[in-house]
């Protein structure tokens, strides 16, 4: 076994160990980056609800810009997951 092996070993350990707590914040700062994103994107739709009946009524007699109107403000995004449903109660019913 070399002489440094200890030494090696320790600096080994440390090097994971730093490696790890950098992962770890980058995992942290990725889910607070992802909750702002996601509220901006709320903020943003509520404008949008505000604006396209007033954008409609603007451009009701000019329909190329109405469409162009219509693809302009169309978002789309993932649906928002539903809370998972408890399992169905396996007591047995008195009949």
């Amino acid at each position: 076994m070399p002489t440094t092996f200890i030494d090696d070993m320790n600096a080994s350990i440390l090097k994971l160990n730093n490696t790890m707590s950098k992962q770890s914040s980058a995992v942290g700062d990725h889910v607070g980056a992802r909750a702002a994103i996601e509220a901006k994107l709320d903020e943003c739709m509520t404008v949008l609800r505000k604006l396209d009946p007033i954008m409609r009524n603007k451009y009701a007699d000019d329909p190329a810009t109405l469409a162009e109107w219509t693809s302009a403000s169309h978002v789309e995004r993932a649906p928002k997951k539903k809370p998972a449903e408890p399992p169905p109660s396996s007591a047995p019913s008195s009949k």
